[in-house]
Formats: C-alpha cells, sequence, structure tokens
C-alpha cells in the first residue's frame, strides 16, 4: 500500500511541473517607471538592462481620441530608440565626453528646458512615439 501511495505522490510531482510553464522575463523590454511632463512635453523614466533612460516626447492632441496603445506606468515596451541629442565626435580623445559627469540642459521652446540627469542615458526620442502614444 505504501508503495503505491509513493508511485501516485511521484507521478502527481511531475504532472504539476509539466503544467506549470516557466515564468518568462522581459529583459529586452523596456519598463515605463515613471511618466512625467513638463510643458508640451512628456518626460518617460525607463530602464533596460539595468540601464535608466529618459525619453521626451512632444505631447499630441489627438492622442486621446484615437489611440489604442498608451504607455502606462509599471509597463513593458519594446522601443527603437534615437538619440535626441547628436554627439560630437572628435580624433581628439580630449574633447570627447569629460570624465567627470557633467549634467547638460537643452532648450526645446521659448518656455521649455530638459536636462540630462545623474546616472541616465543621455536623453532619448522613440521613433514610433506620438506623445504616449506608441503606433
Amino acid at each position: 500500500m505504501n508503495i503505491i501511495l509513493i508511485l501516485i505522490s511521484v507521478l502527481f510531482v511531475n504532472c504539476s511541473k509539466k503544467m506549470n510553464p516557466p515564468v518568462l522575463e522581459k529583459p529586452t523590454l523596456f519598463k515605463i517607471n515613471k511618466i512625467d511632463s513638463i510643458n508640451s512635453y512628456y518626460l518617460i523614466y525607463s530602464v533596460k538592462d539595468n540601464k535608466k533612460y529618459k525619453i521626451v516626447s512632444k505631447k499630441d492632441t489627438r492622442e486621446r481620441i484615437e489611440c489604442k496603445n498608451v504607455l502606462k506606468e509599471n509597463s513593458y515596451y519594446d522601443f527603437e530608440l534615437e538619440n535626441l541629442i547628436q554627439e560630437v565626435e572628435s580624433s581628439n580623445p580630449l574633447e570627447n565626453k569629460p570624465t567627470f559627469p557633467v549634467l547638460s540642459c537643452y532648450v526645446f521652446d521659448d518656455d521649455t528646458k530638459i536636462c540630462e540627469e545623474n546616472e541616465m542615458e543621455i536623453l532619448y526620442k522613440v521613433k514610433n512615439l506620438k506623445g504616449l502614444c506608441l503606433e
């Protein structure tokens, strides 16, 4: 009788392992931690591969009506990032980025200045993002 109970227990454990699929992580996607705004721009704070990104997107008044995929905090998205600020490259290594952290601010319009932040990559935009609407 004990052998039958042991066999049933082993079968039950093996079957339950096969029925539970492995939990897939989302390491290739950007996680949206915070969405903020300044004047006519959204600031989207995201993380991917332990790197922090600050994405800037111009507000779009049409997004509320026509958008089917609105960005939400604590959600994951597949972005194609583009540098918002052009990097200047030089053959002289002393003219490239300084070795100590310097935060730069950029003027977007008459009322809006957006700055880089400590421990973040430079400012980015997303190709298929209009306001908070991912197309």
